[in-house]
């Protein structure tokens, strides 16, 4: 059994059971954002800390296209890039994660 936090208002955030990245975090309905938009290298640096802790079984990122949230990485015209995919998208590329085996 195991559990992940949630906390999109944390550019990251370490259990002992999960890690999590986000981008940014900015509902909707409030005036001002909890986590403003993480640049695209700190969420590369980010993503480079969560793959390392290969201890945990949940590596989290919050979240795809979450726009109401503020949340998203999918590709936007705010960080676009020659690949198409967007800047975080671009990240999460140049830093899969490895197959591995959880005992």
């Amino acid at each position: 059994d195991s559990w992940h936090q949630y906390g999109p208002a944390f550019a990251e955030v370490e259990s002992d059971w999960s890690f999590g990245v986000s981008p940014g975090f900015w509902q909707a309905n409030i005036a001002d954002p909890r986590l403003d938009r993480v640049d695209p290298a700190v969420f590369e640096q980010n993503v480079i800390n969560m793959i390392s802790k290969t201890h945990v079984q949940w590596h989290l990122i919050t979240t795809f296209n979450e726009a109401g949230e503020g949340t998203h990485v999918e590709s936007c015209p705010e960080w676009s890039s020659a690949s198409g995919y967007g800047e975080y998208l671009d990240a999460l590329h140049r830093h899969p994660e490895s197959s591995r085996r959880l005992a």
